[in-house]
């Protein structure tokens, strides 16, 4: 359980965007790992689950606020109590995925190549924030910087001369 919770929490601190591609079954430890991606492509006819119900386990505290923070309460709650599992469509209703393709993993390639087109410092920051907001662990002074850090980098002044002279703009990620 340490090492899954370490891993899934590399993914999820990631500084650059992750895209988890969902075919066949996600259950369990893999449904942790497709939570901490920022976005989830699921094939049309994939399967999720979390079966601890069935094995007499409690999921771990930072796979259930990961699905506490994608689904909401009651349906956290009905699917670690129940072990039921659910398809792509529910998935994709309930918040558990972001999107449903017949080719999942075409849908997030397009999605990581118009995410890589835009600021990356931008990105950093703000999954930063957005995770820390709604999974805890929170650290104000390290946004401030990320911040901080967006504002005074060449991207900033790169971002804003593409827009004055309406062009694509350029960025490093310095």
């Amino acid at each position: 359980e340490v090492a899954v919770d370490a891993g899934c929490a590399a993914i999820t601190d990631a500084a650059k965007p992750v895209i988890a591609v969902c075919r066949g079954y996600t259950l369990g430890g893999g449904a942790h790992l497709a939570m901490s991606a920022d976005f989830r492509i699921a094939q049309t006819d994939a399967v999720f689950g979390i079966p601890a119900a069935r094995l007499s386990i409690v999921y771990g505290v930072q796979a259930t606020r990961k699905l506490l923070a994608l689904v909401g309460l009651t349906r956290a709650k009905r699917i670690l109590y129940s072990a039921e599992r659910f398809g792509a469509a529910e998935a994709l209703d309930w918040g558990f995925a972001d999107a449903v393709a017949a080719d999942p993993l075409a849908e997030a390639l397009d999605l990581a190549k118009a995410l890589a087109r835009q600021a990356p410092l931008t990105q950093a920051g703000a999954k930063y924030i957005l995770n820390g907001a709604a999974l805890g662990g929170f650290d104000p002074d390290r946004a401030d910087a990320l911040i901080d850090a967006a504002s005074a980098s060449h991207d900033y002044v790169e971002g804003r001369a593409a827009f004055a002279d309406k062009r694509a703009p350029r960025f490093n990620g310095r």
